[in-house]
Formats: structure tokens, C-alpha cells, sequence
């Protein structure tokens, strides 16, 4: 008896993802890119941001911006979070 019962054809296949979910084209090489881009963008302002807090110093502004916005974003630990794309994987 061998491993391989019979040959099924890509069409007669179980789907192993989701209809819509992209592996490969032209779609996914626009999304690699904006990847890439988004995170140059952070990669760079993460850089500059260390170069300006060392160069003119952080203040107490600086210190409460930051804490304030921290707050705002982490006040509600539990409230839901819709992703960017727009689909909450908990509706799943």
C-alpha cells in the first residue's frame, strides 16, 4: 500500500484558505511595497526623533504629550479594536 491514494485535481481540492485571501501577484507585491515604505517611514522618524531628543533636549511638554497620549490610547484596555482593514477577526 502507498502513501498516495489517488491524484485529485487543484479544481477537486479542499480550499485550505479563505476565498479573497491573496498569496501571490501583483496585489500582494503593491502591499509588500507599501510594507516596506510604512515601515522606512517609521524606521526614519524613530531615528530622527532620537536625534532631536538628544540634540535640543526633552522638556516637560515633550514629557506630558507623551503621557497623555499614552493615556488616551490605553484607557480602555478592553474596548474592541477594529484593525485597518476594516474586518475584526472576532466577528470570525
Amino acid at each position: 500500500m502507498t502513501a498516495v491514494q489517488r491524484v485529485v485535481s487543484e479544481e477537486g481540492a479542499d480550499r485550505k484558505m479563505p476565498p479573497g485571501v491573496l498569496l501571490e501577484g501583483p496585489v500582494v507585491d503593491a502591499k509588500f511595497l507599501d510594507s516596506y515604505i510604512a515601515f522606512g517611514i517609521m524606521v526614519t522618524g524613530s531615528i530622527a526623533a532620537l536625534v532631536w531628543a538628544f540634540t535640543q533636549g526633552i522638556g516637560w511638554i515633550e514629557i506630558s504629550v507623551f503621557v497623555g497620549t499614552a493615556l488616551c490610547a490605553f484607557a480602555n484596555p478592553t474596548a474592541p479594536r477594529v484593525p485597518l482593514s476594516g474586518v475584526n477577526p472576532r466577528d470570525s
